[in-house]
């Protein structure tokens, strides 16, 4: 139970980190990016997350 809490803390602190990487691409002018790292950073946390909701 608390590995399963580590790892979601470390996807969490990777999607926020993707986030913050994406919204500097945005204000870079480079608009299709940022959606992108937006896109990759909402499936690295989501996936792990509808895994174990479909185990359930």
């Amino acid at each position: 139970m608390i590995m399963k809490i580590f790892v979601y803390v470390f996807l969490v602190s990777v999607c926020l980190r993707s986030i913050s990487y994406g919204i500097w691409t945005w204000k870079k002018q480079n608009r299709l990016g940022a959606v992108m790292v937006f896109l990759v950073a909402l499936v690295v946390l989501a996936a792990p997350v509808l895994e174990a909701l479909a185990k359930r």
